[in-house]
């Protein structure tokens, strides 16, 4: 396998039934776990993930101009051209991402309460928005005059250059701070390198010997976690806060990867085991291993973990609560996972007839409504 192994959110929902799949030779046998039944949320675009989830309940489909709450489907619009792809949502309601002009140009906009915003640019043609805090603070990618990309930050309609270099496969979080973490990506991926952005002073996240960092989230405190290697070329699974770098270690294989991290903390991710992949919950130094031959994408503020794993009936979307595994009911389909959960249990992702075949949007409840 490949030792860029959990790219998280960017990449994760194409290659997590790969990742599953080529981890494991045959399914292991699990304790017994309930059934949560699924709802098809897709419409008549059968070829749709649910990427986020608020706690308003309202869904975000993968690189669409469209949202969904309770059986009700929202357009975004666009700034006047053909295509828009949001990126993400807050708890406002508020959606980012990238929409294009009518002159052919694409922007990042800000969509609120059914206006859609342009943010404009650094001066270059085009730019995109890809995360934005619970305060409303934005980040993403815009070109510069000379053809560059530097990451911006975006608060109260004052769009500001952090001065930090960007490139097509960067990767930008912010959070209710206005703090930003991004890890540098160059166009032919010889160059990885991570930073943390606050309130115009620079930070770069060091690795643990090796040549990449890879930064996956931050939470509203300003932990970082991410992925960075080590002298010997292995992914660790790390949290930097304040200056220090912490490895989180491995459930018994070689690499590791930290993919979120809520505002207590904790920290959902994956393993290599020495026989698979496995999910994991991390919490006060403690790494906590959860389904075998499985993947974690997203904790929610309880530290209910979503995922995927591989079982007796094929890849299924999952999720660990406490010391118990719920099963996400793939609807008659051969494969599923999970991309995101909120706080009420609402997990989202998708289902599919296989690894590769296109994918229905998909919501499961897991909690109490």
């Amino acid at each position: 396998m490949s030792r860029r192994p959990y790219i998280r959110r960017l990449l994760v929902l194409p290659l997590v039934l790969a990742v599953v799949a080529g981890t494991a030779a045959q399914a292991t046998a699990a304790p017994p776990a309930r059934i949560v039944p699924g709802v098809d949320i897709a419409g008549p675009d059968a070829e749709t993930t649910a990427w986020k989830v608020n706690n308003r309940g309202q869904v975000l489909f993968f690189v669409s101009a469209t949202i969904w709450q309770d059986g009700r489907y929202t357009e975004l619009g666009s700034l006047g051209g053909a295509f828009t792809g949001g990126w993400d949502l807050n708890d406002a309601g508020e959606v980012v991402g990238d929409s294009e002009l009518a002159g052919g140009a694409v922007h990042a906009f800000r969509w609120s309460r059914g206006r859609m915003t342009d943010l404009g640019t650094l001066g270059g043609p085009s730019s995109i928005a890809t995360s934005i805090g619970a305060n409303g603070d934005i980040t993403g990618r815009s070109a510069l005059p000379d053809g560059t990309e530097h990451v911006f930050h975006w608060r109260r309609g004052v769009l500001t250059d952090t001065g930090i270099p960007s490139g097509f496969g960067s990767r930008m979080f912010v959070n209710a701070r206005g703090q930003i973490a991004t890890t540098y990506l160059s166009d032919d991926l010889s160059v990885e390198r991570a930073f943390l952005w606050d309130r115009g002073r620079v930070t770069e996240i060091p690795s643990f010997g090796g040549t990449a960092v890879n930064v996956l989230d931050i939470n509203d405190r300003g932990e970082v976690v991410g992925q960075a290697t080590n002298a010997a070329g292995e992914f660790r699974a790390f949290r930097w806060w304040r200056g220090r770098m912490t490895d989180l270690g491995t459930l018994g294989g070689t690499d590791s990867s930290a993919v979120d991290i809520n505002n207590r903390g904790q920290i959902a991710g994956t393993s290599g085991t020495g026989e698979g992949d496995r999910a994991f919950r991390w919490e006060n130094g403690v790494m906590t291993g959860l389904g075998d031959q499985s993947t974690g994408a997203a904790i929610n503020e309880r530290g209910d973990v979503a995922g995927s794993r591989l079982t007796e009936d094929g890849i299924r979307g999952a999720v660990w609560r406490r010391d118990r595994e719920l099963t996400l009911d793939a609807l008659g389909r051969e494969t599923g996972a999970a991309s995101d959960i909120n706080d009420a249990g609402l997990a989202v992702g998708f289902t599919s007839p296989g690894p590769f075949e296109p994918t229905r949007a998909t919501v499961w409840w897991t909690g109490r409504r």
